[in-house]
């Protein structure tokens, strides 16, 4: 189904609005080279590390401005994360972070263009002029141009992948740290099902006339896919409406407790399949640094003026309706 706001997102260019019908074969050839360059960077044991200190370095300057912010008032971190985690995805994009009081940035945050905005303002290399192998989505997909030419085109598919892939001890906890702090991992798969924070995706359409549940389904029908109650089923999650992180973990053959993939494997947030969210990774890699470090190095105190509650305003994406905190990082 060609929905007429697909032509105002990406300059019409993207995968995320598009699919088949709207592009054919050359939203295929997209979508499998987003995912091939996200995957080769994000398994670089160099690029990771790299990664690595470079989100370290984000989320202590994110706990800092968020400790200066609430030393006098109780704040709505929102923005702040919001900013740290695009910052994160501007080095994994094109190698650049920006001061976030940097008024394009704000801008460009607000506009909601970000990535298309950015890249398309020129000079793409200059973003990192100290690296000498790709070790960002914008570098990896030029330099593998096979003709080794920079088109008007390519640059168009180069900006639109970016804009759709924009979400304990004496030193700090890294990504290399993960295997061994699986109750981190646990509580992140529990706040992605248990807040279900896109309960519905973006409207897709079937291909073909098909029948699901004994339900005729014809060809060119928009669907949804209720995220929400597949992660509240009672069927597959005992006692749903409890958060408890609990419900993804397991224990190994030496009685270690460890992830428990095949519980992860039963929740939504991301999508699934060719359409699943090409940034999902990268987002939760940003989510077990920040929340292990948080975890380490500062204290979260809530606003006494109001009680603790999971409500949520509407929207694609569901947000808290009141949040106000004070933060302390520890000595």
């Amino acid at each position: 189904m060609n929905f007429v706001s697909y032509k105002y997102v990406n300059i019409g260019t993207g995968t995320t609005f598009n699919d088949v019908t709207t592009q054919g074969d050359l939203w295929k050839l997209n979508k499998l080279e987003m995912i091939h360059h996200v995957h080769n960077l994000s398994t670089s044991t160099i690029v990771r590390k790299k990664m690595s200190d470079l989100i370290t370095d984000e989320v202590l300057y994110m706990l800092k401005k968020l400790e200066v912010e609430s030393l006098e008032k109780f704040i709505n971190p929102e923005d702040i994360i919001r900013k740290a985690g695009a910052n994160t995805l501007c080095t994994f994009c094109f190698g650049k972070r920006y001061d976030y009081d940097d008024e394009e940035f704000c801008k460009l945050l607000e506009a909601k263009e970000f990535f298309g905005a950015v890249v398309s303002a020129g000079a793409l290399f200059d973003a990192l002029p100290w690296i000498t192998e790709p070790t960002n989505v914008v570098i990896s997909m030029i330099t593998s141009n096979a003709k080794g030419k920079v088109t008007t085109k390519h640059i168009e598919r180069v900006a639109s992948v970016c804009s759709e892939i924009y979400g304990a001890g004496d030193r700090l906890p890294t990504l290399f740290d993960r295997p061994n702090l699986p109750y981190i991992d646990a509580v992140i798969h529990e706040s992605f099902r248990h807040s279900s924070f896109v309960p519905t995706l973006i409207p897709h359409t079937t291909l073909d006339d098909t029948t699901l549940h004994g339900y005729h389904i014809p060809q060119g029908t928009m669907v949804f896919v209720n995220q929400y109650s597949v992660n509240r089923d009672p069927n597959v999650w005992p006692d749903p409406e409890k958060f408890d992180p609990m419900r993804f973990l397991c224990k190994d053959e030496s009685g270690n407790l460890i992830i428990d993939n095949v519980a992860v494997g039963k929740y939504l947030i991301f999508s699934i399949g060719l359409r699943k969210c090409p940034g999902s990774k990268s987002a939760k890699t940003w989510l077990f640094s920040a929340t292990a470090i948080l975890a380490q190095r500062s204290e979260l105190i809530p606003d006494p003026s109001y009680s603790t509650s999971l409500d949520a305003e509407p929207g694609l994406a569901l947000r808290p309706s009141y949040l106000r905190i004070k933060l302390r990082l520890n000595t």
